[in-house]
């Protein structure tokens, strides 16, 4: 993997999904989380057995809204 990745030689997305490809798991720590973001590289993720995202606080309204609508599907899905 490159060094530094600028988004203009080389695309981030391009490269993650590429090395998502080669992966059984995938470990991320974000300061920003957005699900634009995700969207870009989930279709790279169904063969990974494992997926961790560490995310900092700072996020928009309806990522933090999905996050949250998706926290309490867990949780109901863990007490039946």
């Amino acid at each position: 993997m490159p060094d530094i990745i600028d988004n203009r030689k080389q695309q981030l997305a391009e490269t993650i999904r590429h090395y998502l490809g080669l992966s059984r798991s995938a470990h991320f720590a974000v300061g920003y989380f957005y699900l634009g973001g995700f969207e870009a590289i989930a279709s790279a993720m169904p063969g990974l057995e494992k997926l961790r995202l560490l995310i900092g606080p700072a996020t928009g309204r309806t990522t933090a809204e999905e996050l949250a609508r998706g926290h309490k599907v867990r949780a109901v899905s863990y007490t039946h």
